[in-house]
């Protein structure tokens, strides 16, 4: 007698009459193992899919903090650059005042130097001329003690 897979069933299971109620429970039961079977690997697929979206998701989670971090850390350089702009600019300004400050001082200066030649040239001038009078007037003394000599 061959044998065929309705037969084998019973068998399988131990049973040695094989009837038609037996048959659809060994049929019931693959059924219900590959249902579970296709269900599990289902199960397992979604996970996986879960899995790498959730790994995708903390990857792009971690990216964002990455770019966050190095935003703030390229804010704050740009803030300290200003800062320091900002003092650069009033250190020049103080600078600049103090150059025109000087700058004045020495025209001032210029002015009194000149100022002080000035006087000093009117001063040399008018004791040339005390000197040329004061010649004149030992001219004049000679010439008249001479003149007592020759009498």
């Amino acid at each position: 007698m061959p044998t065929t897979m309705v037969d084998l069933g019973p068998t399988l299971l131990g049973v040695v009459d094989s009837s038609a109620e037996s048959t659809s429970i060994v049929v019931s039961v693959l059924m219900a193992l590959v249902v579970i079977g296709v269900m599990s690997w289902l199960n397992a697929r979604s996970r996986r899919r879960v899995e790498a979206l959730t790994e995708e998701q903390r990857r792009g989670n971690v990216q964002m903090q990455h770019n966050a971090e190095r935003d703030q850390k390229a804010y704050d350089l740009h803030m300290t650059l200003n800062q320091l702009t900002a003092d650069k600019v009033r250190l020049e300004n103080q600078y600049l005042q103090l150059q025109l400050r000087i700058g004045q001082l020495e025209v001032e200066a210029r002015e009194h130097s000149e100022e002080y030649h000035t006087l000093m040239r009117q001063k040399t001038q008018l004791e040339i001329q005390s000197l040329k009078l004061h010649i004149r007037e030992q001219t004049k003394r000679l010439d008249d003690f001479s003149g007592y000599e020759d009498d």
